[in-house]
């Protein structure tokens, strides 16, 4: 049962000039489906997560299976049936040219969903500063307490997390950010 999706990969670097893949993979709301209770007060699903990368020769280099089990209040689903539900995740990788696979498979109705880049991992120097990939996103917001560079999440550097924009698509009216992040 495949569904389709929008997705988007960026390569950042934590402070010690490791390289991360982020990826965001958005699935539309009429093709993401969530179990509920008898009451309906709580509505949740499992994902299965697949994550690879492999070399040009076709050599795995990374793989990681997850499981995220998801549970909404009946508000927070409410909000949802509106918007794309977005899995967001990161790994480390060693710099070099690779093909990323994420496979997300939702366990209610047996859904799955592929996202798939070509993707170029630099080495980041300590001392030759370099910008990281340009995000586009449609929102950003400032998380924590004071700005922090060493902290480095999924879609977040410092206290700015970002929302990117998969496959850089915007709704009218929406404001368009460029992020990048400067190393070194």
């Amino acid at each position: 049962n495949f569904v389709p999706s929008r997705h988007v990969f960026s390569v950042l670097a934590d402070p010690s000039g490791t390289a991360l893949v982020h990826y965001s993979v958005e699935i539309d709301p009429q093709n993401f489906s969530m179990e509920t209770d008898e009451e309906r007060t709580r509505f949740y699903t499992t994902l299965d997560l697949t994550t690879e990368a492999r070399t040009p020769d076709g050599t795995r280099v990374f793989a990681s299976d997850k499981e995220a089990f998801i549970e909404l209040t009946p508000s927070q689903a409410e909000q949802i049936q509106t918007h794309p539900f977005s899995y967001q995740d990161d790994f480390p990788l060693v710099p070099g040219d690779y093909t990323v696979t994420v496979i997300v498979k939702n366990r209610v109705l047996r859904q799955y969903t592929v996202a798939e880049a070509e993707l170029h991992i630099p080495r980041f120097t300590e001392g030759e500063p370099v910008l990281t990939d340009i995000i586009l996103a449609f929102g950003t917001r400032l998380v924590g307490g004071a700005p922090d560079d060493a902290v480095v999440g999924t879609y977040q550097v410092g206290s700015l997390r970002v929302q990117p924009a998969a496959e850089n698509v915007f709704v009218i009216g929406d404001t368009v950010h460029l992020v990048t992040q400067a190393y070194g």
